[in-house]
């Protein structure tokens, strides 16, 4: 048994070497999905990208624009996360990646405030807002609220 152990150690170091070997590669524009193209042309025109990264994983693509906004993309184009990294989310993608029902919270809840971070869960919806300290909302998929906590 011990020998057969040793003879595995050096493989597994191999498999261990060789995934490490799938790093994430640049691409350009023309390179993304066609429906990641038009997200970013429709909601954030005067943007260009400073980066654009193709992960191994969902969400496949990472976008990183000049005006500061990181998109998050999945594989067929769809997007999954907006990050405004304090900034606030155009109106038109807040309404294009949010159900009414959400919206319409936020908006009656928090009327002079900004989303800025929107990220698409399994469970439903991740959102922070403009405020200080930070609102973070949890949603359902049906726009229910399922939590809601302050961070500084």
């Amino acid at each position: 048994m011990k020998n057969f152990s040793v003879r595995l150690l050096p493989l597994l170091f191999c498999g261990i070497v060789l995934s490490g070997c799938d790093k994430n590669e640049d691409i350009a524009l023309e390179s993304l999905p066609q429906e990641s193209r038009t997200f970013i042309s429709t909601y954030f025109e005067n943007a260009s990208a400073n980066q654009i990264e193709k992960k191994k994983e969902e969400p496949r693509y990472r976008v990183e624009l000049n005006t500061g906004f990181t998109l998050y993309f999945y594989g067929e184009g769809g997007c999954q996360c907006i990050d405004g990294n304090g900034s606030g989310i155009p109106q038109g993608a807040v309404y294009a990646l949010l159900p009414g029902s959400i919206t319409t919270y936020v908006y009656a809840n928090y009327p002079q405030t900004t989303i800025t971070l929107i990220r698409i869960e399994d469970y439903g919806y991740y959102l922070e807002l403009g405020t200080r300290p930070v609102v973070a909302l949890k949603f359902d998929r049906e726009g229910g609220v399922i939590t809601l906590t302050y961070r500084s």
